[in-house]
This record gives structure tokens, sequence and C-alpha cells, in this order.
């Protein structure tokens, strides 16, 4: 009976033990929101500013990776800020004196992630300034190599130079700084007015100079100016288009009794202004540089005619080239390559070669500078359906006629400004 009661507690046993299974903890959906900003202390973007220590608390735990190479201080210090984490929060603390009535950005890149999965909050800034305002002034645009016309692989360094001296880049610190992003487009905002040069380097040593025999450079050769009356957008005004939503008003008649008068009017339409565009053209596969190209544009400066000089070039049946151009609602700068094909180009080869007839020849028109009639001491503007490279005057010949007797009068060419 004792051996019975034994072997059916062992069966049991087993049965309990098999029903087990060892496995991890399953969870919910993977977190993939960044910290959130809770409070700062001083507050972001505070006015006379004399704290030495800042602290900055988020809604989860935080860790800083590679804050030290990926902070940018602008206007740059020459000691770094010094960097303590806590548990939500983490705190800066100056190394170095700061500037009277300067306006400082700390930006922190992508440095600033979630204790699980390193969410990052994207290009994390902190704005302050130790006077009564905060500058406001920015500059923007896009870094890539002369030779592809791609971004580089690696962040370049921008730099902004208040002193205009071409040694400064190589022995001084600049007065603001910034970093390029994968794209090549790069961004310093909360600049002062003034005149500055701008450099991109590959900050090899972090030191903010320029190193000739390790460090690539790019530069713009022309003073950057910045000034609030020069920063505002130029705008073009389009005419007014014909009205289409028309308002019914309608008037009593004074003459006639219970008669109604119907008056259509067109309904004011705003005018429209749109920003300007800026581009820079580049030609594929040839130089630009060796004059193979002559520009032409309208008076309205919506359209352009590119008229190809080089007979290497309109003997082939076409040809690309690249424009790089500023797009306002994204920010950035777009590369296009457009591929341009010769009208016939194939039919007018087979005809020259089997016909012998005369190039055809420009047509040119002669007429007053304005109106129909030519009064005393007007222009004669004289125009061709194509450009004209020069004009041989010794084949040109301005006579005046009076009482059927001709005289030779001197005359002079100008070309038209817009349209040369």
């Amino acid at each position: 009976m004792v051996k019975e009661k034994v072997f059916i507690l062992s069966v049991i046993l087993l049965l309990i033990s098999g029903c087990a299974k060892i496995g991890a903890p399953t969870g919910g959906p993977k977190d993939t929101d960044p910290p959130k900003l809770e409070r700062a202390n001083p507050e972001n973007y505070s006015l006379n500013f004399d704290k030495n220590k800042i602290e900055i608390w988020f809604d989860e735990y935080i860790q800083l990776k590679d804050a030290n190479q990926q902070l940018i201080v602008s206007p740059p210090m020459s000691k770094k800020p010094g960097l303590k984490l806590k548990a939500r929060s983490f705190v800066i603390e100056f190394k170095d004196t700061l500037k009277p009535n300067t306006t400082y950005v700390l930006n922190f890149g992508n440095s600033i992630v979630d204790n699980n999965e390193a969410n990052p909050i994207e290009n994390f800034r902190y704005v302050f300034s130790t006077g009564s305002f905060i500058d406001s002034m920015s500059v923007h645009g896009n870094a890539i190599g002369a030779f592809d016309l791609k971004p580089d692989k690696d962040p370049l360094i921008i730099m902004l130079h208040e002193n205009l001296n071409d040694t400064a880049v190589y022995k001084s610190m600049p007065v603001y700084v910034g970093r390029s992003g994968k794209d090549g487009n790069y961004r310093i905002d909360n600049m002062r007015e003034g005149k500055f040069h701008l450099y991109a380097i590959k900050d090899a040593n972090n030191n903010l100079r320029y190193d000739p025999v390790t460090e690539p450079i790019a530069f713009i050769d022309s003073v950057l100016e910045l000034t609030y009356k020069k920063m505002t957008v130029d705008t073009d005004t389009v005419k007014k288009p014909k009205p289409i939503v028309k308002k019914t008003e309608v008037k009593k008649d004074s003459t006639k009794k219970d008669t109604d008068r119907i008056v259509q009017k067109p309904k004011p339409m705003p005018s429209i202004k749109l920003p300007q565009m800026y581009f820079l053209y580049q030609g594929v596969g040839f130089d630009l540089g060796l004059k193979r190209l002559l520009l032409e544009r309208n008076t309205t400066y919506d359209s352009l005619t590119f008229w190809v000089l080089d007979s290497t070039l309109y003997k082939s049946d076409s040809i690309s080239m690249s424009f790089h151009y500023y797009l306002p609602d994204s920010g950035f700068f777009i590369t296009d390559t457009i591929k341009f094909n010769f009208a016939n180009a194939a039919g007018e080869t087979k005809k020259k070669k089997s016909d012998k007839t005369e190039p055809e020849k420009n047509k040119i028109t002669v007429k007053p500078a304005s109106g129909s009639t030519l009064d005393l001491n007007s222009r004669i503007v004289i125009q061709s359906d194509k450009p004209l490279l020069k004009i041989d005057t010794s084949f040109v010949d301005l006579i005046e006629k009076i009482d059927s007797v001709e005289f030779e009068r001197s005359f002079s060419f100008s070309r038209d400004s817009i349209n040369p």
C-alpha cells in the first residue's frame, strides 16, 4: 500500500514539471519616440544670462552618446563646457568666461538619446543671450565636392570669421561655427549683423583652424554681409490676372420708380508675389570656362536661351548640363541634370554633306527704339534673330540725304545691357 502511494506521487510530480516552460517575458511595441524636453534651468532662450551652470530635464531616462564630439558651441569657447549626466537630466558647466551682449547656441546634434532604444533628439539646441535680446540672423547653404558635386561622407565644420584677413582661418578661432549634414546642407542661426568670410574644413584635430597639410578647405571668395535690409526676400510682382470671381451690387435708379439696376463689378484680386530664384549651372562632360555657350535672357528674366558656340558641341546630338538651385519650401539646395537635344541635328549634317547650298543668313531688323517713327536724336535698334559675337563697323555706313546730296555721318554701337 505504501509503494502504491509513492508511485502516484512520483507521476504527479513528473506531470507538473513537464508543464513548465522556460522563456523570456514578452513586451509591448518597440519604443521609437525620442525623449521630450520637460524643463530647463535657466529656461531655453533666456536673456541677461549670468550663470555658469545649466540643467536640462527630460520625460525619461537618457544617455549622452558622443556628446563631446557632437556638441557645437557658437560662438566657440576656448574651453569646451563640461557635461555631467544624471538619471533624467544632465548638467552643463561652463569653464570659460561668457562674452557680454552675445547670443550663444549649444547644438548637441543627435547625442541626446533615450536609455532603452537610443532614439535621438535630432539637433537639440539650447540658446541664451548675455544681453537683452536674442540675435536672429542666419546663414544656410550646401557644401559639396568640387570634382563630383556630391556631399562629403564626413561632416564639415562651417566657420565664419569676422576678421577678413586671409590668414585668420590659419591663426584664430571663428566667430560662429556650425556643421554640415549627410546631404551637405548646413545652417547657422542666431547671428548678429556684420561682415564675414565663410569657410568649410575637415577639422581633423578639432582646433577650429585650417591646417593646409592635412585638411581640405572650401570657401566663398567674397565677403558675406548680413544686414536686416539685405536679408529681406526679393520679390517680383506678377500682373493681375483676368477676374474670375464677380460680385453683384443692386442700386436704385433715381429716374424710375420700382426699378432695380444690376451692375456687375469684378471682385478685386490680390497681387501675387513670387520669390526670385537663383541657380548655378555647369556642363556635364565639358568645361563652360572656355566660352562655349552664350547666355541670352529675356526682359522679364523668366526664361534663358543658351547658344552653343563650340562646333565640337553643336555637331553632337545632345549636351547635358547640371543646375544647382535653392528650393525655398524645403530649405535645401537641389541639383538636377538636364539633357538638351539639338533639333534636326542629324538631318542638317546629312544635308550639308549632300547639298552645297549656302548657310542660312541672320535676319537683321532695323527699327526706332520706341514707336513707329524715328524722332530727332533718338536711337535706332538693330536686332538679329541669332547672337552677334562682334560687329565689323567697316561694312556699315550712316548716310544723311539733304536735297539729293548724301552726307556720311559718324555713329557708334552699344550693346543692350539686358540682352547683349
